[in-house]
């Protein structure tokens, strides 16, 4: 087998692998809003991901009460800043 006949059968093998790759990016392509709603979706899930997780560290570091304080307070604090600016 020369050089040339493994290089053609590597394009054909890349071109099968690639041709499902490069069709379902055309089609993200064509619809143009797609991506963005992925990002903010995604987004979204993550946030609610994230606050449950952090509830339920703060729950077990026995933080929760402390946490709301600690919020509360510095809410107060910048509410103050605000209105003296």
């Amino acid at each position: 087998v020369g050089d040339v006949e493994v290089k053609e059968r590597l394009i054909v093998a890349l071109e099968g692998f690639l041709a499902p790759i490069r069709q379902r990016r055309a089609e993200i392509e064509a619809d143009r809003g797609l991506v963005d709603r992925l990002i903010v979706e995604g987004t979204e899930r993550t946030r609610q991901e994230v606050r449950q997780t952090m509830l339920e560290v703060r729950r077990a570091m026995g933080l929760t009460g402390a946490y709301q304080q600690v919020r509360r307070r510095a809410e107060r604090s910048r509410r103050r800043t605000d209105t003296s600016a």
